[in-house]
Protein backbone atom coordinates (compact mmCIF):
# COMPACT_ATOMS: atom_id res chain seq x y z
CA UNK A 1 0.00 0.00 0.00
CA UNK A 2 1.14 3.54 -0.75
CA UNK A 3 0.79 5.61 2.41
CA UNK A 4 1.35 9.25 3.32
CA UNK A 5 1.73 9.00 7.11
CA UNK A 6 1.92 12.71 7.95
CA UNK A 7 -0.97 14.97 6.87
CA UNK A 8 -2.62 18.00 8.53
CA UNK A 9 -6.12 19.47 8.12
CA UNK A 10 -7.53 22.78 9.30
CA UNK A 11 -7.92 21.21 12.73
CA UNK A 12 -4.19 21.81 13.23
CA UNK A 13 -4.74 25.06 15.13
CA UNK A 14 -4.34 27.51 12.25
CA UNK A 15 -1.51 25.61 10.52
CA UNK A 16 -3.61 23.48 8.20
CA UNK A 17 -5.73 24.89 5.38
CA UNK A 18 -7.73 21.96 3.97
CA UNK A 19 -10.68 20.03 5.32
CA UNK A 20 -10.30 16.33 6.08
CA UNK A 21 -12.57 15.67 3.09
CA UNK A 22 -10.33 17.66 0.74
CA UNK A 23 -7.26 15.78 1.95
CA UNK A 24 -8.84 12.37 1.41
CA UNK A 25 -10.05 13.32 -2.08
CA UNK A 26 -6.60 14.67 -3.00
CA UNK A 27 -4.90 11.50 -1.72
CA UNK A 28 -7.22 9.27 -3.73
CA UNK A 29 -6.68 11.35 -6.86
CA UNK A 30 -2.91 10.99 -6.51
CA UNK A 31 -2.95 7.22 -6.27
CA UNK A 32 -2.45 6.77 -2.55
CA UNK A 33 -4.02 3.84 -0.71
CA UNK A 34 -3.95 5.41 2.75
CA UNK A 35 -3.12 8.57 4.69
CA UNK A 36 -2.63 9.24 8.37
CA UNK A 37 -4.44 12.35 9.59
CA UNK A 38 -2.01 13.77 12.15
CA UNK A 39 -3.32 17.15 13.26
CA UNK A 40 -1.49 18.97 16.03
CA UNK A 41 -2.75 17.73 19.39
CA UNK A 42 -6.13 16.85 17.88
CA UNK A 43 -8.13 13.94 16.50
CA UNK A 44 -11.12 16.18 15.74
CA UNK A 45 -11.01 15.62 11.97
CA UNK A 46 -10.53 11.85 12.05
CA UNK A 47 -14.22 10.84 11.99
CA UNK A 48 -14.90 12.97 8.89
CA UNK A 49 -11.81 11.68 7.10
CA UNK A 50 -12.64 8.03 7.85
CA UNK A 51 -16.23 8.46 6.61
CA UNK A 52 -15.08 10.02 3.32
CA UNK A 53 -12.32 7.43 2.97
CA UNK A 54 -14.79 4.57 3.32
CA UNK A 55 -16.91 6.02 0.51
CA UNK A 56 -14.01 6.52 -1.91
CA UNK A 57 -11.92 3.46 -1.01
CA UNK A 58 -9.04 5.05 0.88
CA UNK A 59 -7.86 3.91 4.31
CA UNK A 60 -7.54 6.69 6.89
CA UNK A 61 -5.21 6.03 9.81
CA UNK A 62 -6.38 7.96 12.89
CA UNK A 63 -3.60 9.87 14.56
CA UNK A 64 -2.16 13.12 15.85
CA UNK A 65 1.13 14.99 15.99
CA UNK A 66 1.89 15.34 19.68
CA UNK A 67 4.25 17.69 21.50
CA UNK A 68 6.27 15.89 24.17
CA UNK A 69 8.98 16.89 26.60
CA UNK A 70 10.67 20.12 25.58
CA UNK A 71 8.42 20.87 22.59
CA UNK A 72 9.48 17.80 20.60
CA UNK A 73 7.16 16.33 17.97
CA UNK A 74 6.10 12.73 17.46
CA UNK A 75 3.39 11.17 15.32
CA UNK A 76 0.97 8.89 17.14
CA UNK A 77 -0.69 6.55 14.63
CA UNK A 78 -3.70 4.39 15.40
CA UNK A 79 -4.93 6.30 18.45
CA UNK A 80 -8.66 7.02 18.99
CA UNK A 81 -8.10 10.32 20.82
CA UNK A 82 -5.41 12.68 22.09
CA UNK A 83 -3.64 11.68 25.32
CA UNK A 84 -4.75 13.18 28.64
CA UNK A 85 -2.95 16.38 29.75
CA UNK A 86 -0.79 14.58 32.32
CA UNK A 87 0.83 12.47 29.59
CA UNK A 88 3.57 14.80 28.34
CA UNK A 89 7.01 13.17 28.61
CA UNK A 90 8.34 11.18 25.66
CA UNK A 91 8.41 7.96 27.68
CA UNK A 92 4.87 8.35 29.03
CA UNK A 93 3.51 9.28 25.60
CA UNK A 94 5.12 6.31 23.86
CA UNK A 95 3.72 3.96 26.50
CA UNK A 96 0.27 5.56 26.36
CA UNK A 97 0.13 5.26 22.56
CA UNK A 98 1.12 1.59 22.71
CA UNK A 99 -1.57 0.98 25.37
CA UNK A 100 -4.09 2.39 22.88
CA UNK A 101 -2.92 -0.08 20.23
CA UNK A 102 -1.01 2.57 18.29
CA UNK A 103 2.60 3.23 17.29
CA UNK A 104 4.84 6.28 17.48
CA UNK A 105 6.93 7.85 14.72
CA UNK A 106 9.70 10.40 15.28
CA UNK A 107 8.62 13.31 13.07
CA UNK A 108 11.36 15.30 11.21
CA UNK A 109 13.91 14.34 13.90
CA UNK A 110 16.56 16.85 12.80
CA UNK A 111 14.35 19.85 12.11
CA UNK A 112 12.27 22.20 14.28
CA UNK A 113 10.66 20.20 17.08
CA UNK A 114 12.55 17.02 16.20
CA UNK A 115 13.73 14.43 18.71
CA UNK A 116 17.24 14.22 17.33
CA UNK A 117 19.00 11.01 18.30
CA UNK A 118 16.20 10.25 20.80
CA UNK A 119 14.15 9.30 17.72
CA UNK A 120 15.22 5.70 18.29
CA UNK A 121 12.89 5.55 21.31
CA UNK A 122 9.89 5.61 18.96
CA UNK A 123 8.62 2.69 16.86
CA UNK A 124 9.70 4.23 13.53
CA UNK A 125 11.56 7.24 12.15
CA UNK A 126 10.42 9.70 9.50
CA UNK A 127 13.54 9.76 7.34
CA UNK A 128 11.94 11.99 4.72
CA UNK A 129 9.76 15.03 5.32
CA UNK A 130 8.75 17.02 2.25
CA UNK A 131 9.03 20.29 4.20
CA UNK A 132 12.73 19.60 4.86
CA UNK A 133 15.84 19.07 2.76
CA UNK A 134 18.40 16.41 1.81
CA UNK A 135 20.68 17.12 4.78
CA UNK A 136 17.84 16.61 7.24
CA UNK A 137 16.98 13.33 5.55
CA UNK A 138 20.54 12.03 5.67
CA UNK A 139 20.87 12.81 9.37
CA UNK A 140 17.59 10.96 10.02
CA UNK A 141 18.75 7.95 8.00
CA UNK A 142 21.83 7.46 10.18
CA UNK A 143 20.16 6.64 13.54
CA UNK A 144 17.56 4.62 11.65
CA UNK A 145 20.35 2.53 10.12
CA UNK A 146 22.28 2.11 13.37
CA UNK A 147 19.21 1.07 15.37
CA UNK A 148 17.64 -0.91 12.47
CA UNK A 149 14.48 1.19 12.73
CA UNK A 150 11.50 1.17 10.36
CA UNK A 151 11.70 4.13 7.96
CA UNK A 152 8.88 6.33 6.71
CA UNK A 153 8.51 9.17 4.22
CA UNK A 154 5.74 11.71 4.77
CA UNK A 155 4.64 14.93 3.14
CA UNK A 156 3.82 16.86 6.34
CA UNK A 157 1.11 18.36 4.14
CA UNK A 158 -0.67 21.44 5.46
CA UNK A 159 -2.79 21.86 2.33
CA UNK A 160 -4.39 19.53 -0.20
CA UNK A 161 -1.84 20.22 -2.95
CA UNK A 162 0.98 18.90 -0.75
CA UNK A 163 -0.55 15.47 -0.03
CA UNK A 164 1.53 12.58 -1.30
CA UNK A 165 4.76 14.48 -1.97
CA UNK A 166 6.37 12.09 0.49
CA UNK A 167 5.04 8.55 0.51
CA UNK A 168 5.91 5.13 1.89
CA UNK A 169 5.29 1.66 0.50
CA UNK A 170 3.93 -0.54 3.30
CA UNK A 171 3.74 -4.29 2.75
CA UNK A 172 0.35 -5.01 4.34
CA UNK A 173 -3.35 -5.63 3.86
CA UNK A 174 -5.69 -2.61 3.57
CA UNK A 175 -6.70 -2.65 7.24
CA UNK A 176 -5.59 -0.49 10.15
CA UNK A 177 -4.14 -3.33 12.28
CA UNK A 178 -2.21 -4.67 9.29
CA UNK A 179 -0.75 -1.24 8.45
CA UNK A 180 0.36 -0.58 12.01
CA UNK A 181 1.87 -4.04 12.37
CA UNK A 182 3.75 -3.74 9.06
CA UNK A 183 5.22 -0.35 9.99
CA UNK A 184 6.29 -1.56 13.42
CA UNK A 185 7.79 -4.70 11.90
CA UNK A 186 9.81 -2.71 9.37
CA UNK A 187 7.98 -3.87 6.23
CA UNK A 188 8.33 -0.44 4.65
CA UNK A 189 10.36 1.28 1.97
CA UNK A 190 10.54 4.84 0.75
CA UNK A 191 8.38 5.22 -2.36
CA UNK A 192 8.77 8.94 -3.05
CA UNK A 193 10.93 11.82 -1.82
CA UNK A 194 9.83 15.24 -3.03
CA UNK A 195 10.88 18.50 -1.38
CA UNK A 196 8.41 21.37 -1.48
CA UNK A 197 10.04 24.26 -3.42
CA UNK A 198 10.63 27.48 -1.49
CA UNK A 199 8.52 29.38 -4.02
CA UNK A 200 5.53 27.16 -3.31
CA UNK A 201 5.92 27.76 0.42
CA UNK A 202 6.00 31.52 -0.13
CA UNK A 203 2.89 31.44 -2.34
CA UNK A 204 1.12 29.27 0.22
CA UNK A 205 1.89 31.79 2.98
CA UNK A 206 0.71 34.72 0.85
CA UNK A 207 -2.55 32.95 0.07
CA UNK A 208 -3.47 32.13 3.68
CA UNK A 209 -2.16 35.03 5.77
CA UNK A 210 -2.52 38.80 5.87
CA UNK A 211 0.43 40.72 4.36
CA UNK A 212 1.76 41.68 7.79
CA UNK A 213 1.45 38.16 9.19
CA UNK A 214 2.97 36.72 5.99
CA UNK A 215 6.07 38.92 6.30
CA UNK A 216 6.59 37.90 9.92
CA UNK A 217 6.07 34.22 9.11
CA UNK A 218 8.52 34.33 6.19
CA UNK A 219 11.22 35.93 8.34
CA UNK A 220 10.68 33.49 11.20
CA UNK A 221 10.59 30.52 8.82
CA UNK A 222 13.80 31.59 7.08
CA UNK A 223 15.58 31.99 10.42
CA UNK A 224 14.46 28.55 11.63
CA UNK A 225 15.33 26.85 8.34
CA UNK A 226 18.84 28.30 8.00
CA UNK A 227 19.60 27.66 11.68
CA UNK A 228 18.80 23.97 11.26
CA UNK A 229 20.52 23.82 7.87
CA UNK A 230 23.81 25.04 9.34
CA UNK A 231 23.41 22.79 12.37
CA UNK A 232 22.88 19.74 10.17
CA UNK A 233 25.76 20.59 7.86
CA UNK A 234 28.17 20.96 10.78
CA UNK A 235 26.97 17.77 12.47
CA UNK A 236 26.99 15.46 9.44
CA UNK A 237 30.73 14.60 9.41
CA UNK A 238 30.65 13.49 13.05
CA UNK A 239 27.41 11.57 12.44
CA UNK A 240 29.01 9.59 9.61
CA UNK A 241 32.06 8.77 11.72
CA UNK A 242 29.82 7.43 14.47
CA UNK A 243 27.65 5.47 12.05
CA UNK A 244 30.42 3.31 10.61
CA UNK A 245 29.31 0.98 7.81
CA UNK A 246 25.70 2.17 8.01
CA UNK A 247 26.91 5.72 7.44
CA UNK A 248 28.87 4.73 4.33
CA UNK A 249 25.85 2.98 2.84
CA UNK A 250 23.52 5.90 3.62
CA UNK A 251 26.02 8.30 2.04
CA UNK A 252 26.22 6.27 -1.15
CA UNK A 253 22.51 5.45 -1.44
CA UNK A 254 20.48 8.41 -0.15
CA UNK A 255 18.72 10.24 -2.95
CA UNK A 256 18.70 7.33 -5.41
CA UNK A 257 15.29 5.73 -5.07
CA UNK A 258 16.30 2.60 -6.99
CA UNK A 259 18.49 1.62 -4.03
CA UNK A 260 15.84 1.90 -1.33
CA UNK A 261 15.65 -1.89 -1.15
CA UNK A 262 19.37 -2.02 -0.27
CA UNK A 263 18.86 0.46 2.56
CA UNK A 264 15.82 -1.48 3.69
CA UNK A 265 17.90 -4.66 3.95
CA UNK A 266 20.24 -2.91 6.38
CA UNK A 267 17.35 -1.62 8.49
CA UNK A 268 15.35 -4.85 8.54
CA UNK A 269 15.11 -6.62 11.86
CA UNK A 270 13.13 -9.49 13.33
CA UNK A 271 9.60 -8.37 14.21
CA UNK A 272 10.06 -9.66 17.74
CA UNK A 273 12.96 -7.35 18.45
CA UNK A 274 10.68 -4.50 19.58
CA UNK A 275 7.82 -4.99 22.08
CA UNK A 276 4.35 -4.70 20.62
CA UNK A 277 0.97 -3.94 22.06
CA UNK A 278 -1.63 -6.68 21.82
CA UNK A 279 -4.50 -4.20 21.69
CA UNK A 280 -4.52 -3.37 17.97
CA UNK A 281 -7.73 -1.64 17.01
Amino acid sequence: MLVDPHVHSYFSAGEGFASPTELVVAAKRRGLDAIALTDHESCAGVAEAIAVGERCGLLVIPGAELVVGRKRHILALGIPESPPPQVRSLRDTVLWVRDQGGITVAAHPFFYGGLGTAAVLCDAIEVHNSCGDRFMDVRAELPAARAQMPRLAGSDAHSADMVGLGRTWVDCDPTLPSVLDAIQSGRTRIAKRTYIPAGQFLRWIDEHFTPRAARRLKLAGAAIYFTHLMRNLLALPLDFLRAGRAGRVVFSRTGTEQNNSTLHAIHRRESSARPRSDSRR
